[in-house]
């Protein structure tokens, strides 16, 4: 992978899609975010997909060294305002995207 430190809020495609639909069903304007809630580092993703695959042998490489860089996303308005709530946490996302990859 390019890096291993950036930390970011990964959102399941499914709870994107019925959030923006919830959005697209009020009428209502401003800025909202759409994630999970949670962020985590690039490691954190790598490790959680090897341990979800049991493949915790295998070493994940990165090419750039660690930098701070941290996106943390707020979707308090969001889940009030549109009465929405994220499903998936990052594990049972990467989970079910792993089922429906080997479908």
């Amino acid at each position: 992978m390019r890096e291993q430190t950036p930390v970011r809020d990964y959102i399941y495609i499914d709870d994107l899609v019925e959030g923006l639909f919830c959005l697209g069903m009020r009428e209502i304007s401003g800025v909202y975010n759409f994630g999970s809630g949670a962020s985590y580092s690039c490691d954190h993703l790598c490790k959680t997909f090897l341990r979800l695959t049991n493949k915790l042998d295998k070493k994940v490489e990165y090419l750039n060294p660690p930098r701070k860089s941290m996106i943390y996303l707020d979707i308090q308005k969001t889940i009030e305002d549109l009465n929405w709530q994220p499903y998936h946490d990052l594990q049972s996302g990467i989970a079910k995207l792993l089922e429906t990859w080997h479908e």
